[in-house]
Formats: structure tokens, sequence, C-alpha cells
């Protein structure tokens, strides 16, 4: 503190905290000082000084040399602390000397000065460090000279001052070794080697340096280092080499006696492949622990112990252990040496399965079972054997026996030294059920003088054998009745059992849902060893017919199933039910249809006896295959086939199939079971109505299916088309009336009823003969053809009794110039008759005739009243076409196309005809279409066509109950009408003048004419369009030219501008 004025700032320094201390520095080695002072605020400079000597001057350094360096003022505020260091690197001779640092702190204009205690940098040229060594194990002490002259002995001296005093010693002996002198860098030194440390080894030791002689010696100059300690340390217990499983737990230690207590120890871990590769290892909390020193001190020994609690693979290495020593000067100067000292190494193996066997193994038969352990260690199996115990699952346990190679097993091992991993593989091919049991495998090792052998998890291999039955492949359909299906597995476990079908992509198996057709799998008691059942009951319905596999479970995970599938087939059968009635004497049939997907090998029809000991009567039958077999059989059955049972038979391959068996009925006719009423000949005239009644009598236990069809049929054929027919069912009775409301000649005939039974066969009525008089056939209407030498014939057929008689006449219905050229006369008329029918033949002949509309009518009168009893009346029509459309003279344009139709009055023709006139010779024209009775033909106009025509060809003779086409001749063309052609050849032509080139002209442009004109001159008017909106129509002054001129151009000018020409039939072109 200093005395100030009261306008003084007061500073209390309140000293220094750290003072630098001196240091024995070695030659080219560096050094470092500390001042700490204690101040209100920072110091404003500080400087650091040496002198060499007590009576020397001080010098300033520099700040910040080469060698030397100064740091600035560092100033903690809350500790009011000015810190400064001073740096001297690679210590020279002339840093030898004393040193202080001088701090300068101001108070307003004072100035104060705080200076460090004097601190002394000694170099050292020669020294010995302090030695520790492990007993039993060589050990060296090094002495070293860095300075001026070059060194030519080390001589090292030892002694015990405890023991000896002050008695000094050169060291020799068989177990000491010196090297001669060598040089490092700047530095010589000599190594001492002491070959079996002793405990007698720990004694004081120093090095006497002896110089070259510089000029002007006699002798040569000597330098003695510092007295060394050398500490000798036991090494008690070190890791030893274990072989360990994985899991296992192990303790290493690591034990050193010395004259005081390890201040710590450090473990250290070498993986196998880099074993001079050390480096710090690591606790685990709760697996690897690592214990502190502990001392005994009456012993002098100090412990650390290693502890691996749950030991694992990666903890296989080398290990060694450090244990640290802090030893202080003897001469109390506060230097501790510190020292760290190596255990010997253990080597720590340890093996695992990296790969285990699973818990169980389910295989199907005659498949290869692969069993394979993974193992994990850094040394290689000295063995490894594969064991195999029988087990029935009963809980007893057969004798191991050891594997060997042989049919059906194979054993390999092999090593992958660079992962550790050994694999060892048992191979069973083709497992048989002899093989179902446990297996496990022992594995050996050995290494580091130990032996250790690894046993793995045992495996169940359980050999799975899935099969099913089913008691019928092929069966009729019957809801009643049920298949069963067995499910079975040789194998070890009991397993659940299901029901797979295919599906109907062929593909896909799907497990079968329990229903009301198909039942759970139901489990039956074991029977043997190793051999699990159980069934299913399957419903013969169609719906369950398909393939089936048996699916059994393990584990809730492994699935098999059969090797093979089973396949149902439930054959739905259509056929008759009891009783079959059958009529006696007559072919009954019966028809069955079986719905099966094959062909059978055989198939009959069968009639048994009653009695219990029988032979039935095979019957051939007619087959058809598709999607099913329909069987049909007709047969005679007689009365003493009464009570018989039949049914069909198909067989396939053993399995027989049959339809229902039912009981034959024969159906009897008992008297009046038919009435026909008229029941006799009756014969009446046109427009009489007749009713005819027929009555069956059924019997009571005829199935309803079977009751009878009533049919009616004349003269065996089928009833007039007039006829009304109505049944009535009444109690055991069937009754069909037949009513003809108005009957005619064509209605004569013997009618019959019959009763037709389904696939029985038919009672038949006695007939019942109705004779009607009156035209009996002619045609309505007759067609003919115009022309020379055409002639028409027909005829008119009658049945006539002696009371009766037909005859013709002719009536006209003419139009035209052509009536005064027929009348009554001209018909000839020829009659034949034999006595019931008589037939009236009828020409018309003529030249250039046209009897088109003429009627001939046949009658028949009574010979005495003559009454008009009937008539039928024909009339003529001419052949001939329409009308051909467009016709006339035509006035049309060259290469125009026009569509032209042509139609016939009367039947088809075998074909229309289409051709043109060119340059006056016939063409024909193809292109034509033609619909029964009309055809169009497509025709383009040439310059040198003048007509097209239309003709219809007949060449075949037309007749049939209502139209009669007689033609003479075999072939009859008709060309009805022509169109004859004036083809105009002039074109109407279009022109655009502008005062530009092309057709595009300017908004505003003037002048522009637009000219149409044509070389044509025989027409109505030309005209001009645009946009197909009529703009002017030339007159008949200017009849082939018309021109528009266009002042001034706009844009309503735009657009497509044509023209057309109207000819003088008012057609455009």
């Amino acid at each position: 503190a200093g005395q100030t004025n009261s306008d003084q700032e007061i500073v209390v320094v309140l000293g220094l905290l750290e003072q630098p201390e001196s240091q024995e520095i070695l030659w080219r080695h560096d050094a470092k000082f500390t001042a700490v002072f204690k101040g209100d605020s920072p110091s404003s400079e500080l400087k650091w000084q040496r002198r060499s000597s007590a009576e020397a001057k001080w010098e300033d350094l520099p700040n910040n040399s080469i060698r030397v360096k100064a740091s600035d003022i560092t100033y903690d505020s809350v500790t009011k602390t000015s810190s400064y260091t001073l740096e001297i690197t690679n210590i020279a001779a002339e840093d030898d000397g004393e040193y202080r640092g001088v701090a300068t702190f101001l108070s307003g204009v004072e100035e104060y000065v705080v200076e460090t205690e004097i601190f002394r940098i000694t170099v050292k040229f020669q020294w010995m460090e302090t030695a520790f060594a492990l007993s039993d194990i060589s050990s060296s002490l090094s002495c070293w000279y860095s300075g001026e002259g070059t060194p030519i002995d080390f001589t090292f001296f030892t002694g015990n001052p405890e023991t000896e005093g002050d008695a000094w010693n050169e060291v020799s002996g068989d177990r000491f070794s010196k090297s001669g002198v060598e040089k490092e860098g700047d530095s010589w030194n000599s190594v001492l080697t002491l070959l079996e440390t002793a405990t007698a080894d720990e004694k004081e030791y120093y090095c006497l340096i002896t110089l070259e002689k510089g000029e002007g010696e006699e002798v040569n100059p000597t330098l003695q280092t510092d007295v060394v300690h050398l500490f000798v340390i036991g090494r008690l217990m070190s890791p030893v080499s274990e072989f360990k499983k994985e899991g296992d737990q192990i303790t290493q230690s690591c034990q050193f006696k010395g004259r005081n207590m390890a201040v710590r120890v450090n473990w250290y871990k070498a993986d196998p492949e880099a074993s001079d590769d050390y480096h710090l290892l690591e606790t685990e909390p709760g697996r690897v622990l690592i214990t502190d020193v502990t001392y005994e001190a009456a012993a002098g020994t100090s412990l650390s112990t290693l502890t691996f609690m749950d030991i694992k693979l990666q903890d296989t290495a080398f290990y060694k252990c450090g244990i640290y020593y802090e030893y202080e000067d003897e001469d109390d100067s506060g230097h501790f040496h510190i020292a760290e000292l190596f255990s010997s190494s253990g080597e720590l193996y340890v093996v695992t399965f990296q790969e285990n066997l699973p818990a169980n193994s389910f295989n199907l038969i005659n498949s290869d079972v692969v069993l394979q352990v993974i193992l994990l260690s850094p040394v290689t199996p000295s063995n490894v054997q594969w064991s195999f115990i029988v087990d029935d699952g009963s809980g007893t346990r057969g004798a191991p026996v050891d594997l060997e190679v042989a049919s059906g097993i194979d054993l390999k091992d092999s090593n992958i030294p660079a992962t550790m991993q050994a694999f060892s593989v048992l191979t069973l091919s083709s497992i048989a059920n002899s093989r179902r049991g446990i297996y496990y495998v022992t594995v050996k090792y050995e290494a580091a003088e130990k032996e250790i052998t690894l046993v793995s998890d045992e495996v169940v291999v359980d050999v799975i054998d899935i099969s099913m039955e089913i008691s019928s492949s092929l069966v009729v359909e019957d809801a009643s009745a049920s298949e069963v299906v067995t499910c079975t597995s040789a194998s070890r476990t009991a397993p659940p059992f299901e029901l797979l079908k295919m599906q109907s992509d062929g593909e896909t198996w799907e497990a079968v849902v329990p229903s009301a057709d198909i039942s759970e799998c139901v489990a039956d008691a074991p029977k043997e060893t190793f051999v699990h059942s159980c069934k299913n009951t399957i419903k013969r319905v169609t719906a369950n017919s398909g393939e089936y596999k048996c699916r059994a479970t393990f584990d809730g995970t492994d699935q098999f199933t059969s090797t093979e599938s089973k396949s149902l087939t439930v054959v739905a059968v259509q056929s008759e039910t009891s009783p079959a009635y059958f009529i006696g004497g007559t072919q009954r049939s019966f028809t069955a249809t079986f719905f099966t997907p094959e062909f059978p090998d055989e198939a009959a029809f069968y009639i048994e006896t009653t009695g219990l000991e029988h032979s039935p009567t095979k019957v051939e039958v007619d087959t058809s295959f598709g999607p099913s077999i329909t069987l049909r059989v007709s047969h005679t059955f007689s009365g003493a086939d009464q009570d018989k049972k039949v049914y069909f038979m198909v067989t396939y391959g053993d399995v027989n199939l049959l339809s229902e068996k039912v009981t034959l009925k024969m159906l009897a006719m008992p008297p009046g079971i038919f009435t026909v009423n008229p029941a006799s000949s009756l014969q009446q005239t046109r427009g009489t109505q007749i009713v005819m009644t027929c009555t069956v009598l059924l019997p009571a236990d005829l199935n309803s299916d079977e009751a009878p069809v009533i049919s009616w049929s004349r003269d065996g054929k089928g009833i007039p088309p007039s006829a009304v027919i109505a049944s009535v069912d009444e109690s055991q009775t069937r009754k069909s009336t037949m009513t003809l409301a108005s009957i005619l000649p064509s209605d004569s005939g013997e009618y019959r009823c019959s009763a037709v039974y389904a696939n029985i066969g038919s009672h038949d009525s006695a007939p019942g003969s109705l004779s009607v008089v009156g035209i009996v056939s002619a045609p309505s209407k007759v067609w003919v053809t115009t022309g020379v030498g055409s002639e028409v014939k027909f005829q008119c057929r009658g049945v006539v009794s002696t009371t009766y008689d037909i005859m013709t006449y002719a009536e006209t219905a003419w139009t035209g110039v052509l009536l005064t050229y027929y009348n009554s006369n001209k018909i000839s008329i020829a009659v034949t008759s034999d006595g019931i029918e008589q037939v009236l033949s009828v020409a018309v002949s003529g030249a250039d005739v046209n009897i088109n509309g003429m009627e001939i009518t046949c009658y028949m009168k009574a010979s005495s009243t003559s009454v008009l009893v009937d008539w039928y009346t024909t009339s003529f029509h001419v052949i001939g076409l329409n009308a051909l459309s467009p016709s006339g003279n035509m006035r049309v344009y060259q290469d125009e196309t026009i569509s032209f139709s042509c139609s016939i009055n009367g039947p088809p023709p075998s074909k229309f005809l289409w051709q043109a006139t060119v340059n006056e010779a016939p063409v024909a024209i193809a292109d034509f279409t033609t619909d029964r009775l009309n055809s169009v033909a497509t025709v383009k106009i040439t310059a040198s066509m003048t007509a097209v025509e239309c003709s219809a060809l007949y060449e075949y003779d037309f007749n049939d109950d209502t139209e009669t086409l007689v033609i003479k001749g075999s072939v009859i063309q008709d060309v009805v009408d022509k169109a004859t052609l004036e083809v105009v050849t002039g074109y109407p032509t279009l022109e655009i003048v502008t005062d530009l080139s092309g057709s595009d002209v300017w908004v505003g442009q003037t002048g522009v004419t637009i000219t149409c004109s044509t070389a044509e001159t025989t027409l109505e008017s030309i005209s001009l369009y645009r946009n197909n909106v009529l703009l002017q129509t030339g007159t008949v002054e200017q009849i082939n030219s018309v021109e528009m001129v266009i002042d001034t151009v706009t844009f309503d000018a735009a657009g497509d501008y044509k023209c057309t020409l109207l000819l003088s039939e008012d057609t455009p072109m």
C-alpha cells in the first residue's frame, strides 16, 4: 500500500499467490514458469529478467523470440488475479542462471512494483532416470549426456546407503551387461542391463561419464550424474489362459509386490489377430467388473481382479494388467516418479453355438432333412459327434447311438477361420420312419492345455407320413347315405387334421368348412405307436364331388398334406320311380341319365325276378355321352314281367353305379276304355259340324307324370287345322273332344284317338270314318306368262256320289281391249272319274292372249235338284315386271351415277338380269342387289351409253297348294321395261379473275370479277353460289354464262364459290 493524497486512487496489492519454482532442465529440453499476482486491478506491465550469477546485472528477457515466449496478462475480475507465463524452448547452456518476474501496478500517477522470488534454471548435461523393474525378468538403466565434448565411456556405480553406508561399487558380474557409447541425435547414452532382476538389485545407482581430452587438458574430464533409485517390483499373479463356454463366469487376477502400494491399475485387451495391439478395457455394469487396487501392507502386495459375470464370444482376446507405482525422490525435492508395470498376458478362449439346433423338426417322409449347427470359436473343434436316440413318444428314451456316414446319412464339417465359424451338417436323405427320434451334437475343443465339451440342444425329428382313404370313389347320389374319408398321420405327434378340396381352377386347394354335408374330422383311438387318424363323413350329394387331400398341422405352424389325393364322384341319376307301367305285348321305353364325367366301361339294363336268388336278365342299351351319359332301352314286356324290378347299371372298372330299382306294373285295357263318336262311317256334306269324343279310364296307382296324353289322327296323320280340341280330367278319367265346325271335303278320312303314355306306349281306339262330299282340291291362283304359244293347265278334283255331279263354267273380269276374244265356249273341259272322285282338266291357249284376271269356278250340284253343293274358284295372273324406275327417255350426265330399280309381279324369279347398251352393243351390268321380288342396279353413265334394261329369268316350275306356275319350255325371260339415255357431256367451269394470283384478295381491293360459264347450250339457267347461298342466275340471253363484279372487297366476299346448271328436266348439275 502506498501513502496518497485525498484525490488519488488507492491500489491495494495483496501479494503473490503463485511463485515460479527453480528447475533442473536437461539440455535442449523445454521449461515453463508461472506467476500469479492478486490486486484490485490488473498490473500494467510484467517483465521477466535474467542474470548469470548473484553478482551479475539483471537483464530484461524479450517477450517474444524464437525460444522465449512471455504471455500476455490474463486478469480474472472475480478472483482479482493476474496470471503470467514464461516458456523457454530448446534449453541451451547460456540459459543457466537466475530469473525473476517484475510486475508494475498504477495508482493514479504513482507506480508500484512487485517482484517474484528469484528462481533458478540449472541446465543439466548428464543424467539418469529413476527406474522401475520387474523381478525375474530383464531390466535396464540408461545414462545420458548432452553437452560440449564427446563422451568415451560410461561407468555405472551402485550402493545401498541403508546397509552399505557411503560405499559405492562399480557394477559388474555375469548378470550385468553394459552397451557401448551410442549417439542418438545430439545425445549420447549407454545402457546397463540386469539380465535377471532380483530383489537385491533394488539400490542406488549413478553414472560416471568420461569425455575426450580437450586442448591443453592432460586428464580426461569426467561428469557424474545424480543418484537414482532402482525400484524392483515382484510380479506375483498375472492373467492365465482359459477356455470357456459362452455364459460362464471367470475371474482373472493381477498382483504385484513392492515397497509401496500401487496407486492404480489398468486392464488391457488385444484381439487374437493383433496380439500386440492392446487397448484399454472398459467395464460393463453387471457383466465386466474391475476392482480397484487393494494393498496388503504386511506382504507389500497390490491386487486387482477382472471378472466376467457372463462371458461372451466377443470376450475372446489376450488380457494383461498394468500397475502404476509412484515414488518420491530420496532428497525430498518433491519430485515424483510414476511407472506402469505390466503383467504377463493370458489368452481367453470363448466358444459358443452361433446357431443351435431348433426345438423340434417336422419333416415329410422321404424328404431330405438337414440339421446344422454353427459354432463360433477362435480354434477348430478337435471332435464333432452327432448322436441319435430312438424315442417312441412314451417318455422312455433309448440309448444314444453315434451316427457315422452311411446310406442315407451324410456328415460334413467345415471351418472358416476368418469368421471364427465352424459348421457341422447332418443330412438325412429320404428320411424314413425309422429315423424318427432325438438328435444332438457333441463338440470338443482343445486349446491352452485345456479341453472343453459343448453339447447342443436336443431336436426332436418327427417323420410325417400323411395318407388318406375314402370308402368309395364313385357313388350314386343319395343324401341319406355318406362316404367316410380317413386321414392318417404316421408321426410322433398327434396332429389336428383338416380336409382340403381342389377348387374349380384346377390349381388351388382350400380347406373344407365343416357343414351338414361334411363333418369335422373325428379322431380315432390310437391303434399303434406313431399312428394317428381321424374320420370325415361326406354325404353323397353332387356338390361334394371333387378331389380331396388331408392336411395335418404340427406345432401350430408346420403343415403337411397327403402325398396323394383321392377323388369322390357323386353321380346324379335321373330315372323313373315305382311303379313303372307297361302295356303287355308292346314296347316300353326306359331312360336314365347318369351325370358322370367319363364314359363307362359298360352300360346295361337289368330285369330282376322277385326271388331271393336270381340272375338278372341283361338288356343292351343305346347310350349317348356328353357332359353326362344317357341310357335308353326299348323292350317288349308281357304279363310274366308283372312285379319284376328293372334298373340301369353302368360299370367303371370294378365299380357299379345303379339307378333306382322300379317295379313293373302291366297297364290293362278294360273293355270300353276308348269310345269315339261317330263310331262308324258317316257321309256328310260341306259345312256340317261334327263332334268326336274320346274317354280314357286310368288305373288308380298310375304316377301323375305318366298320365296319358290323348291325341287325334286322321288317316294316321295330323288332324285338320280347323279342328278344336278340348280336354277334361275327372277322377280316374281323362276325356278329350274334337270339334270340326264346318267340314270340308278335305276333312274326309279315318279318325282315331290314342292314349299316349310317356315311355310306355299307347292304346288306340277303334277307327271312325268320315266322308265329306264336295270339291277336294283346286289351285286358288294360277300364274301365266304372256307370249305366243303360252298355255296354262290346272285340275279341279272332287268327291262325288251318284247324286252329285261336278262341272265348270268360266267367268271373265276383263279390262282393256282384249275382252272380245274370250267366252265360255273357248274353254275346253276334260272330265275323268273313278266313280267316287271326278277330275276336271282345263286348258287355256291362244296367240298373244292376255288372260290376266280371268276366273274359272268348279262347282258341284245335286243331279236331281241342281242345288249347288260346293264350289272352288281359280284366278289367272300374268307374270311381269311392275316398272323400271327411273325409265323412259332420260337426260343424264357423263360420269353421273344413277340407281335403277325394278320389281316383279308374281312368284320370285330365278334371277334378275341387268344390261346396258353401249355403242349399240349389250353390256352386262354386274353392280346390282336382289331381294326376292326386287332388284337395284347402280350404273355409272358413260358418253356412249344409250339404254339400261332389267329382265326376270325363270328356270323352274312353281307349284304348291295355293299357287301354280306352269311354264312352256325350260326357261322364260321377261323383259318388261327399258330406259333410253341422252348423255350430256358439257361441264360448268368457274373462273375467278383478280389482280392477284391465286384466290386471295385484300380488303378494300376493287374490280374483282367472278365468272361462271359452260359450253352446254340446252339448259334452263346457270347460277352462281357463295357458301351455298344463291348470288346470281343467268338470263335467257346469257344462258351459258353469268358474271359478278365486286367493286370493293369486304370480309363478306370470302367463301366457297360454285356454279350449277339447271337442265330442261329441272335437274340441277
